[in-house]
């Protein structure tokens, strides 16, 4: 199953099922244990389509997971600062550490919004 590749690929999918599934192997990602950073975690939201459902309760299930596998959650500003504001703070909340990147894909991009989103993590939780 495709999530980010291109817009069309969504058409005539159930958005819902998609999520599901896209959240539920971040979950099986995390409790592995094979990996420090669990990196874009929102990737699926780069078309703006979204389900019809609250995301934050699972949400909190990934960020309670994350903690306790001692993970790092990346805060990638190729699109933005990081992930989206409901899920940064379901991960500020739940306590979650927090890794920085830039994913540039092109030299003017590298750090690119950095020091913006480590001072939206603050300090003291950034690794």
């Amino acid at each position: 199953m495709t999530f980010n590749q291109r817009k069309y690929q969504w058409l005539g999918k159930d958005v819902n099922k998609i999520y599901k599934r896209y959240l539920e192997l971040e979950n099986s990602l995390v409790k592995s244990s094979i990996f420090d950073i669990i990196a874009h975690p929102d990737l699926i939201r780069c078309h703006s389509i979204f389900p019809d459902y609250d995301l934050k309760p699972t949400y909190a299930e990934l960020c309670k997971n994350i903690k306790e596998n001692k993970m790092l959650l990346e805060m990638n500003t190729s699109k933005g600062l990081g992930v989206n504001k409901e899920f940064f703070n379901t991960a500020k909340d739940a306590q979650v550490s927090f890794s920085t990147g830039s994913d540039a894909h092109e030299v003017n991009a590298v750090g690119r919004k950095i020091k913006e989103v480590t001072q939206l993590i603050g300090k003291s939780r950034l690794y």
